[in-house]
Formats: C-alpha cells, sequence, structure tokens
C-alpha cells in the first residue's frame, strides 16, 4: 500500500520527478567519479612514479672513523639482497663512489650504469646529455658552477689511490635538487683501481685552500670532507672501486666495494617500511633510507588532487541539493490539496513527513544506483586515456555516490516535511 502510494505520487509529477531524479543522478555520478578516480589516481601515479625516479636508497652501515682504523669492512651478501629485491618487484641502479681531485678540489665522482641511472633518474633535468663512453661524464649543477664546467668541456680528474689520472669531456649538466648535485657522473667501465684495501680515500695533505675545514685540519681524508654534507659519502663501504662490466644491466658487480643502491620501491611509505623490515631480517649490515623528497613530493600532489576532488564534490553536492530541495518544495506547493485531503481523512503530519521522505529516498536509491555506474563507465574512460590502464568497480565509490545522494535526499525531504507540516487543511480544502 505504502509503496504503490510513493510510485504514484513519483509518477504524478513527472516533470518535478525527472528533474529531481536528474540532479540526484548527476550528483551520484561526480561521487562515484571523484572516489573512483582518488584510490584509482593514487594507485596508478605511484606506478607511474615508480618509472621516473628512485624512492629509497640502501648503503652499507660503515662510519667514516671507523674506515680508518678497520682493516676489513663489514661484508655484505648483496645477491641475498637483490633476490629480496627482485621477489618485491623492486627495480635497482648500483652506484659507486670514488673522490678524486681536480683543480686540488675533492670531488666526488660516482659510476652507474647508464641505463639503470636513467630509470632512477628520469626526473633529472639534463642540459646536454648524459654519458655513455668511459671517457665522459656528466657534472652536477652545483659541482659545475664550483669548477666552471660546461657542456663541451674537458676536465682531468687525479685519483687518491695512486693511479693515473683520467681525462674526461663533460657531455652534461643535471639538476636535480638534492645532493647529487654536487656530483660527477660516469659509466662504470671509467673507474679503475691500482690499490687494494682502504687506501681508496687515501690521506691528503691538509693544505687544500679550497676547503677550509680541510686547511683548519677539521678533516683527515676527501672521504671526511665530503662526508660531512653528503650523507651517501658519509655511510658508503671504505673498499676500493671494482669498476669492470660484469654483464648486461647493472655493470658494477654485487659486492661490498660500490656506493650505495637506489631503488624504485612500488607503493607509497608502507610498502618502503615494509621492505625495510625485510631487508633488517636478513641480518645484513646495509641500512634502507627513503628518499624523503620523492615521498614528499608524492605525498604533496596526491593530497592536492584529494582536495581539489573534496572540494569539487562539496560544490556539486550543495548545487544538487538547492535544485533539489527547490523541486520538492515546488512539489509540495503543487500536491498541497492531496497533502491536506490526506491530514482531513485522519493521517498525522509526521505520516505525511515520512510519506515525502520516503518518495525523496526511492529516487535517491535509484539515482545513486545508476549514478555509480555511469560514474565508474566514466572514470574507466578517464584513466583509460591518462594511464591506459583498467579501473575496477570500488565499494567505496558506490558508498560515496549512495551516501551523498540520500543526503541530499534526506535534506530536501526534510525540508519538504516542514514545508507540508505547516499546512491549514481547512483553508486549502475550503470550497472543495
Amino acid at each position: 500500500m505504502l509503496g504503490r502510494m510513493v510510485v504514484k505520487a513519483i509518477l504524478k509529477n513527472p516533470g518535478v520527478s525527472l528533474w529531481t531524479l536528474g540532479a540526484l543522478t548527476t550528483c551520484a555520478i561526480l561521487a562515484a567519479l571523484f572516489a573512483t578516480m582518488a584510490m584509482e589516481v593514487q594507485q596508478k601515479m605511484s606506478g607511474e612514479l615508480r618509472h621516473i625516479g628512485a624512492n629509497a636508497v640502501v648503503y652499507p652501515i660503515t662510519s667514516p672513523a671507523s674506515s680508518q682504523s678497520a682493516s676489513t669492512p663489514p661484508q655484505v651478501d648483496w645477491p641475498t639482497i637483490e633476490t629480496l629485491l627482485q621477489t618485491r618487484g623492486v627495480k635497482t641502479a648500483r652506484v659507486a663512489l670514488r673522490v678524486g681531485l681536480i683543480e686540488g678540489r675533492p670531488v666526488a665522482v660516482a659510476a652507474a650504469n647508464p641505463q639503470s641511472l636513467t630509470v632512477m633518474t628520469g626526473y633529472w633535468s639534463v642540459t646536454g646529455r648524459r654519458p655513455s663512453g668511459s671517457d665522459e661524464v656528466m657534472a652536477g649543477r652545483s659541482v659545475a658552477k664550483m669548477l666552471g664546467l660546461s657542456v663541451g668541456g674537458r676536465i682531468n680528474i687525479q685519483w687518491l689511490s695512486g693511479e693515473s689520472p683520467g681525462q674526461y669531456q663533460v657531455v652534461g649538466i643535471f639538476e636535480s635538487g638534492d645532493e647529487d648535485e654536487d656530483r660527477l657522473f660516469v659509466p662504470p667501465g671509467s673507474l679503475t683501481v691500482a690499490t687494494a684495501g682502504p687506501a681508496r680515500f687515501a690521506q691528503v695533505p691538509v693544505t687544500h685552500p679550497q676547503v677550509p675545514g680541510v686547511t683548519a685540519g677539521r678533516y683527515a681524508d676527501c672521504l671526511s670532507c665530503h662526508a660531512a654534507t653528503d650523507p651517501k659519502i658519509r655511510n658508503a663501504a671504505p673498499l676500493p672501486l671494482s669498476a669492470g662490466p660484469t654483464g648486461a644491466g647493472n655493470s658494477l658487480p654485487m659486492t661490498s666495494d660500490f656506493g650505495y643502491l637506489l631503488m624504485s620501491v612500488p607503493g607509497d611509505g608502507s610498502a618502503i617500511r615494509a621492505l625495510e623490515q625485510a631487508i633488517n631480517n636478513l641480518e645484513q649490515p646495509v641500512q634502507l633510507k627513503p628518499l624523503q623528497q620523492v615521498l614528499y613530493g608524492e605525498r604533496h600532489m596526491l593530497t592536492k588532487i584529494n582536495l581539489l576532488a573534496g572540494l569539487a564534490l562539496t560544490a556539486v553536492a550543495v548545487l544538487t541539493a538547492m535544485g533539489v530541495c527547490a523541486a520538492v518544495l515546488a512539489r509540495v506547493v503543487q500536491r498541497r490539496k492531496e497533502l491536506a485531503l490526506l491530514q482531513s481523512l485522519g493521517a498525522t503530519r509526521w505520516a505525511v513527513g515520512m510519506l515525502l521522505l520516503l518518495e525523496n529516498t526511492a529516487m535517491g536509491v535509484v539515482a545513486a544506483a545508476s549514478g555509480f555506474v555511469l560514474g565508474t563507465a566514466l572514470a574507466q574512460g578517464v584513466v583509460w586515456y591518462v594511464f591506459h590502464a583498467n579501473v575496477q568497480p570500488r565499494v567505496a565509490a558506490l558508498a560515496a555516490a549512495t551516501g551523498v545522494t540520500l543526503g541530499v535526499c534526506l535534506l530536501a525531504g526534510w525540508l519538504g516535511a516542514r514545508r507540508a507540516s505547516r499546512l491549514q487543511p481547512a483553508a486549502i480544502l475550503r470550497g472543495d
């Protein structure tokens, strides 16, 4: 009985009912779209960011102080760590570190496979190109400014371990926004070793006029000098660098003599924390550190996207509520004789108000269901256009569409019921 009354009331005013249903469906579509996009964009963007930059680094736990006295550094089982990373879908790039002298100034020189480094540092802004030959080098903006380097110039690097100086051509200058701008990057075959043991960072005379700390006797070697401001060098292993290629992919040997391991971990900060725990369980003398600037940028971007979606959804909900409330109030005015007749036949004002609420709720349920389907389809189109990937229907999106739509319906129904409660049946039915 009550259900038939609700259906007849909706069909009795098709124009107003269609307007109300259209407004509610639009609200449900946008609610489902924004909810689906918020979840899909976070997942897809995290995946996309993993293709353009590293978000964590692993390095051996060895302090410069201990490297001065220890005869042998802690041995790291890198193949075991590499196997763990591969099982978790982590992309890596091995980076070896040395310190050389250019015009008497100590400079950190990093060697990495060009292909792997490009994957990990795709966000770098490179003027010129990345090095590929063994006599080519790419300089960070800071070190290039300090040494007056430019693309096409040549530099002479003197090594502290006794081998012959290296001649390199500067083929690119990059900006990264972090301490990598203080380094020179070369292909792995560019670094050779003439000595063994901890002589990689051999003692140097404390007479560098360009380095006040060294002149003042604060540092004993180039490693300590660079370690003061470079955490990756500060924690680098003290063994000499092996530089010869060992095969395709990463060319540096997986031994304890490379500086650090750049990683691109799928997922957000929780995935990095889980990987850190897994590495700690291996009981290897290494430490994982997230690259906070990458994670912060990712979180900051996602926060802005979610905030924008939330503000847009709020504006849509407010406008929809205004339109639906106006339609409901107009329908109450059109049906004032019908509602007055119900009250004169014994229906209480509460019963009349509940009838209006049920009418709006029924339209809200229909609008939420259809809006969820259409909103998910629209989200599929957007995600496919941007990320070329499919989306899955989200329960959270259905809950968002239903919650927002029913909220608007209940607000409009409450206003309509309040308006109907003020009707005077005797005055309205006078003369009928």
